[in-house]
């Protein structure tokens, strides 16, 4: 038995998963830790929203949400990682401000009201680690983002339902930077390749989205409405995806982060839109 003690002693790797009993505790044993390979995160991420569509209305329509969630999982080996991200978010919208008018012919008196957005995203990334100088780390790939979301655009005293799919293939970056056995900063750009873009027609009378909606049944009709986009290049749609985060390791396992995000679409057909979300993500994270 003292034999085989000896040899687990020298296994690597046996050290740090059975520490000494004089090995030291508290931020010490956090500085310490090795990265571990999962880890799962949850966050409440409230954000503003400015989306300038065509096919609804000339005018910029702005709003803000404070009801957003984000689930994610990472996986992190030796050289290659993978990230995916959940997220969730229901914002309201207008135009303007708030005002009274009468409703024709009997003068009754209403108040406008603004536009629901609801915004369902997936998002999948592979990277590459490279290690640079100077304690920092460069993750290179790509990601799969999918982005869908749909509204109730309110013509008072109506209302027409919208939506918009932009499912993109992505180039990313993000550069980290080792600030300490606690600290970590982690900056994120990516920019789609390729995007298979759904969007609502100009007219309400469309053929297209009249058959889209001929079962009462949102599941069949969402995959319907997907269906029928079209695959955009960078000659017709541009967009860019920012982040930057702090990330604090309170112990081995548990961590905090605070991201500030941004996202940027403009797409030129059928109907130009100019679409942008800027917020802040606070999360805490559970590695195992």
């Amino acid at each position: 038995m003292r034999t085989l003690a000896a040899l687990l002693a020298f296994l690597p790797g046996a050290a740090l998963a059975n520490p000494p009993s004089d090995a030291p505790a508290g931020p010490a044993a956090a500085a310490a830790a090795p990265r571990r390979a999962h880890t799962l995160s949850f966050g409440w991420s409230p954000r503003f929203m400015a989306r300038h569509d065509e096919i609804f209305s000339p005018r910029t329509t702005r709003g803000a949400s404070a009801l957003g969630l984000t689930l994610g999982h990472s996986w992190e080996g030796p050289r290659l990682s993978h990230h995916t991200r959940v997220d969730f978010s229901m914002a309201q919208a207008s135009t303007q401000p708030a005002y009274e008018y009468l409703m024709w012919p009997r003068g009754e008196v209403y108040t406008t009201t603004p536009t629901p957005f609801t915004f369902v995203r997936v998002d999948h990334a592979a990277l590459r680690r490279v290690e640079l100088p100077g304690r920092l780390t460069l993750h290179l790939g790509g990601a799969v983002d999918l982005d869908f979301q749909q509204f109730d655009w309110v013509w008072h005293p109506f209302a027409l339902g919208g939506y918009a799919g932009i499912f993109g293939l992505d180039a990313r970056a993000e550069l980290e930077a080792d600030l300490g056995a606690r600290h970590r900063l982690r900056l994120g750009l990516s920019t789609p390749l390729l995007a298979w873009v759904a969007r609502s027609p100009y007219s309400v009378t469309d053929t297209q989205l009249i058959w889209n909606n001929r079962e009462n049944d949102p599941f069949r009709t969402i995959f319907r409405y997907i269906a029928g986009g079209t695959l955009r290049t960078l000659n017709q749609h541009q967009a860019l995806r920012m982040q930057v985060t702090y990330g604090y390791q309170v112990t081995p396992r548990l961590g905090l982060s605070l991201t500030a995000h941004g996202r940027v679409n403009h797409l030129t057909v059928p109907r130009p839109l100019l679409a942008q979300e800027w917020g802040l993500t606070l999360a805490t994270r559970y590695a195992f």
